[in-house]
């Protein structure tokens, strides 16, 4: 089956969620760890099981109990699930938002 617009084929076009390996998800946390101490702008890629999220902003905060962390991008702040992290790279661009 095709996947469409229809609103009856999106339960069959769900991209199922990667998983990371245990060396994926070290890295990734020490990225966000690095970009955060020393605020640095990064491009984050979210899970979205219709199509994946691209974020640009900066780590203004980890919650570490509630496994999650706040980006500031150009328009507002957003909370990401660090479960839904596919990746992080610094934006090496650094166009002013």
């Amino acid at each position: 089956m095709e996947c469409g617009n229809i609103r009856l084929q999106q339960n069959f076009c769900k991209n199922p969620r990667p998983q990371l390996d245990e060396h994926r998800l070290e890295e990734l946390s020490q990225l966000l760890s690095e970009t955060f101490e020393n605020d640095r702008e990064v491009i984050i890629t979210v899970f979205n099981q219709y199509k994946d999220t691209v974020i640009t902003g900066k780590i203004r905060n980890m919650d570490v109990y509630l496994k999650r962390v706040k980006v500031l991008t150009a328009n507002d702040y957003t909370w990401i699930e660090l479960y839904d992290l596919l990746n992080i790279e610094i934006n090496n661009n650094k166009a002013p938002f």
